[in-house]
């Protein structure tokens, strides 16, 4: 059997997307003839562990183990508000180099890695360390690399725009170095791989969702009168949250129920956002709690939803596919996605008949009335959806590496 070395920073027990995606996917590589190896970090959370413990090598500590809220993330030195201010920030160059690559280094694995005789690397972005790791192991060992993004790195926009023309050159240097002798590349969207492709000539390249893995949700429909959101906000997300807003202000018989991870200032502006509207007892804010409870609070809402930005001027904000859009695939209730109108959620959502991305009031309000007439009218295509699970997908994964090695 083939081996393959996935190297994600992040990774069960720890629970957040980026874990989730080799996490949950792992269980699968043998059906399809892959033996899989996890260089990752150690962590705690309530995620289970889907490999045996003796195939995955974990280094220094991930940041922000707890399942908490994330605070603002304010410089708590004047360098680092120094940093802020000049924008002198990068992608590809972060605080997790240390703790991940030195602390690979330190603990001189490669003499072990070179027993296991691995067939192909996998490296996970982000954080660029992972890249950083994934070269050298390769180089090291001799061994074909394929570069994962779950996110751009390089070519990321901000919003707010976080680098200068300096870091954002740098970063570019840096990431076309670390791909010039990549086999391969997968993303998460074809959105994304349209900017990395356009950018890096890359022969090997496949889209491999980030997918779901429970079962479809068959059990009758009983959903109480809230919309349900679970997760960390970004800033870029805040006005489609707003937009819900607006139309419960209208309809004040639904509720917005969220379980936040913060950060507490985004927070603050959609309960401030709220008051203003006068629907403070129409939006229940709770604290973070277990990936079971999650699933029970959102298997019961009205729909679930999905929010990304409204702007259109970026264009490779298109292909924003969230784990979470995945996950929710599978469940009961529909999706109601709040994104720009050319948004690949859109198609996803439209191809299995789960549910709408919409960019205005109106559409919003045509959902709502299309539900409540019928309750089944997003019900979703099962077989379909299943094109989504993490079997699926890992199926499509080791595909494209039968196709490399």
């Amino acid at each position: 059997m083939k081996k393959v070395l996935i190297i994600s920073y992040s990774f069960p027990p720890f629970n957040n997307i980026a874990s989730r995606r080799f996490g949950e996917m792992v269980e699968y590589f043998k059906i399809f003839g892959w033996d899989p190896y996890i260089l990752t970090t150690n962590a705690i959370g309530d995620l289970p562990v889907n490999l045996d413990k003796t195939k995955i090598f974990r280094l220094g500590n991930i940041r922000n183990s707890l399942n908490t809220k994330v605070k603002p993330d304010f410089p708590n030195s004047k360098v680092a508000l120094m940093r802020r201010k000049l924008k002198f920030t990068f992608r590809l160059v972060d605080s997790t180099y240390p703790s991940f690559f030195l602390e690979f280094k330190k603990k001189n694995l490669l003499e072990e890695f070179k027993n296991i005789k691995f067939d192909i690397i996998i490296s996970s972005f982000g954080p660029g360390s992972a890249l950083f790791l994934g070269k050298y192991i390769s180089n090291q060992l001799n061994i074909p690399l394929v570069a994962d993004f779950r996110d751009l790195g390089a070519l990321h926009i901000d919003e707010p725009n976080t680098r200068n023309f300096i870091t954002t050159y740098v970063d570019k240097l840096i990431e076309k170095k670390l791909l010039s002798d990549c086999v391969g590349i997968t993303t998460v969207s074809n959105g994304l791989m349209e900017e990395l492709t356009e950018k890096y000539y890359i022969k090997n390249k496949a889209v491999i969702y980030n997918g779901f893995n429970l079962s479809i949700d068959e059990t009758q429909n009983i959903s109480e009168n809230y919309f349900y959101y679970a997760g960390r906000f970004y800033e870029n997300q805040i006005k489609s949250i707003f937009l819900l807003l607006d139309y419960i202000e209208r309809n004040r018989d639904y509720k917005l129920m969220i379980r936040s991870l913060g950060p507490l200032n985004l927070e603050k502006k959609i309960i401030d956002y709220a008051s203003g509207l006068g629907v403070s007892d129409n939006l229940i804010v709770l604290d973070p709690t277990d990936s079971i409870t999650v699933q029970n609070e959102a298997s019961r809402s009205f729909a679930n939803i999905v929010v990304e930005s409204l702007d259109t001027e970026i264009n490779w904000k298109k292909g924003v596919l969230t784990g979470k859009l995945m996950g929710l695939l599978c469940m009961k209730p529909p999706i109601l996605s709040i994104a720009r109108k050319d948004s690949e959620i859109g198609e996803v959502l439209s191809y299995t008949m789960k549910g709408v991305c919409v960019h205005s009031l109106p559409e919003i309000e045509m959902f709502v009335e299309k539900l409540s007439e019928n309750k089944f009218s997003y019900c979703g295509d099962k077989n379909k959806i299943l094109e989504f699970s993490k079997k699926a997908q890992a199926k499509k994964l080791c595909s494209f590496l039968d196709s490399i090695v």
